[in-house]
């Protein structure tokens, strides 16, 4: 009789003891979601994707663990930090930079197989020149001595030319206008990386303005009504055609002056469809994070057309190229920073 009551009370002890983990259980499970929602509050409950190529932007003095750390609270942090069309103005350059921000849009046209494939593209987040560079912007890097001056015998630039001073500077090869977005603290744009900015902030356009039909109302070109520059038979000021400027305040994306871009030329955006178009022998593809697509060929991409480009041609998408070494009076440049 005794055992089996002494039995009977280890059951009790037994039973106990385990209705008592289990509350611990509950309670411990109970904090951890409240936790969870606390954090959730506190980056502002966004759920975002973790595909986002912004993660480098991330403020690295924060104190939070590893186990705060995730991918979406970067991206949260990010897309708090940039501000579309946000700018700064440099006293030292004369540049107003203007901000873009991260996101996913779809490059090129089905219109000439050099601008084919249709593809998605995700730049990082950047700051562009307001306008072209200027004569006055680019004579401080040559007083600096971090730039070469165009050709000084040659009357047609606007550097030798008097009161030109916010005019494109033009005449400058590729390795030139290098020079001065690096020393301006920034580079060249990536092709896509300037595709997106003439499109607004990768909105899907075919010009920087919008969709009405190109003209002397929106770019310096050529149309139907003016010859080369809109009759001035050369470039104008920079940001002459207010009507032209892109949603975020870039100025003469199309028209005024070609411009620089640092990719390299190919054919096309994947060579895999046709090995014989030109620098397309390796079968690459353009990278698909916004980044410059380069290798030893001689050409590089011009964007934007110019003030003898017929308005036909004076899409978003548009490419031509040109000799890394050329130095044209219809060639100019902007530059990037990388935020």
């Amino acid at each position: 009789m005794f055992k089996i009551i002494r039995l009977y009370n280890l059951n009790i002890l037994f039973f106990s003891l385990l209705f008592l983990s289990g509350c611990e259980l509950v309670l411990n499970s109970e904090y951890t979601y409240i936790d969870d929602t606390e954090k959730d509050s506190d980056s502002g409950g966004n759920q975002t994707d973790n595909n986002s190529t912004d993660s480098h932007v991330i403020d690295t003095e924060s104190s939070k663990t590893d186990s705060d750390t995730d991918s979406n609270t970067e991206v949260d942090t990010v897309k708090g930090e940039c501000v579309d069309g946000a700018q700064d103005y440099d006293d030292t350059t004369l540049i107003t930079w203007v901000t873009h921000c991260s996101k996913l849009f779809s490059m090129g046209s089905t219109w000439t197989i050099w601008e084919q494939p249709v593809h998605n593209v995700t730049p990082h987040s950047f700051e562009m020149s307001i306008s072209e560079v200027t004569v006055s912007q680019y004579k401080i890097c040559v007083t600096d001595g971090k730039c070469d001056a165009p050709d000084l015998s040659d009357n047609t630039l606007n550097y030798n030319l008097p009161e030109h001073e916010n005019f494109p500077v033009n005449g400058v090869s590729y390795f030139q206008a290098l020079a001065f977005c690096q020393f301006a603290g920034g580079d060249l744009p990536s092709e896509s990386e300037w595709e997106f900015a003439a499109k607004g902030s990768g909105d899907n356009l075919t010009y920087p303005w919008g969709e009405e039909k190109a003209s002397c109302d929106y770019a310096v070109l050529d149309d139907d009504l003016h010859s080369n520059g809109c009759g001035t038979g050369g470039s104008l000021e920079v940001c002459s055609i207010e009507t032209g400027n892109t949603s975020l305040g870039l100025c003469d994306m199309s028209g005024n002056v070609w411009e620089w871009v640092k990719d390299t030329y190919h054919g096309s955006y994947d060579c895999s469809i046709d090995t014989d178009l030109e620098n397309c022998e390796g079968g690459e593809t353009a990278p698909p994070d916004g980044s410059s697509w380069e290798d030893n060929y001689s050409k590089r991409v011009i964007r934007g057309g110019s003030f003898n480009l017929n308005y036909s041609v004076a899409t978003v998408t548009y490419r031509n190229s040109a000799s890394a070494e050329a130095k044209s009076v219809d060639t100019g440049f902007r530059c990037i920073k990388h935020l």
